[in-house]
């Protein structure tokens, strides 16, 4: 039930007409992922110019670790992935919609996501290499990092 409403929820939201160049509108509004192409600068520059140009709406998936410790403890973030973070605010304009997709699990989907400090995909430091999913400390340091994520993004927050 939750899941059905949720996806409707998801479809109505497309289904707002959205503005085009010229002052044309069409029906829906167009998203994209910025997950680049292939695995080069070019390629992440035309992933966002083409999301700039022509898209309404950006997907920002985030699956690289989780910066647990400076989460919980209230720490700056490692400062390549704040750089990192702050690259995608700017990438795109506060005008578009904002989807952000992070996880608290690993790839696999077996245990905690990875640790990332200024290099993605650490292996996790210890208390947290032990902890499982469901312990206290995971539990806040991710809400607390999804609230981080969202503000230091946050393009879109002020707009309805």
């Amino acid at each position: 039930m939750f899941r059905d409403r949720n996806y409707l929820l998801f479809l109505l939201f497309l289904s707002i007409t959205s503005p085009l160049a010229g002052g044309e509108t069409r029906p829906f509004r167009m998203g994209f992922s910025s997950w680049p192409y292939d695995a080069t600068q070019d390629a992440i520059q035309t992933t966002y110019r083409n999301i700039q140009k022509l898209g309404d709406v950006v997907l920002e998936q985030l699956e690289q670790g989780v910066p647990w410790n400076e989460a919980l403890n209230d720490l700056p973030f490692p400062p390549q992935y704040q750089a990192f973070l702050e690259s995608k605010r700017t990438s795109v304009s506060s005008k578009k919609k904002l989807v952000v997709a992070i996880s608290p699990l690993n790839g696999l989907r077996s245990g905690l996501a990875l640790y990332r400090s200024n290099q993605p995909s650490q292996a996790l430091p210890e208390p947290w290499a032990s902890y499982p999913l469901n312990h206290p400390n995971v539990k806040q340091a991710y809400i607390k990092y999804a609230e981080r994520v969202v503000e230091i993004l946050g393009f879109c927050a002020a707009e309805t």
